[in-house]
């Protein structure tokens, strides 16, 4: 199989580990703002310049829309990067997760509101 896998996280370790198990396959932008282990969260950390960010921060997004198949946590990065992309295959990684209420809205359910609503309207 010939596919590349890009990552768009603000964590170093999960670079780390995806590049340990799938190695010249993982994509990213590099020297960019990402918390390392044990780490100051990167929104919180008053070192780092946040307008540099956020522009780092939607260069991932425009470059994970580009993806034919996207593997998604629940976040406005990819809500964006799926809606970009409306013919992307979705994985939504987060719906399952233990401490979400089931009537809470799914990343895949706010797609297709808005989806729906671009058609409606």
């Amino acid at each position: 199989t010939n596919y590349k896998i890009f990552i768009a996280t603000d964590e170093e370790p999960f670079i780390q580990y995806m590049q340990s198990a799938y190695g010249d396959r993982v994509v990213y932008q590099h020297g960019i703002y990402r918390s390392t282990r044990g780490g100051i969260p990167l929104h919180m950390n008053p070192q780092h310049n946040h307008s540099k960010q956020g522009e780092e921060t939607i260069i991932d997004c425009l470059l994970l829309s580009r993806c034919q198949l996207q593997m998604l946590s629940f976040s406005n990065l990819s809500l964006w990067a799926a809606l970009l992309n409306p013919e992307a295959q979705i994985i939504e990684l987060s719906k399952n997760y233990p401490f979400r209420s089931p009537d809470e809205p799914t990343l895949m359910r706010i797609i297709n509101t808005v989806q729906l609503s671009k058609c409606n309207g």
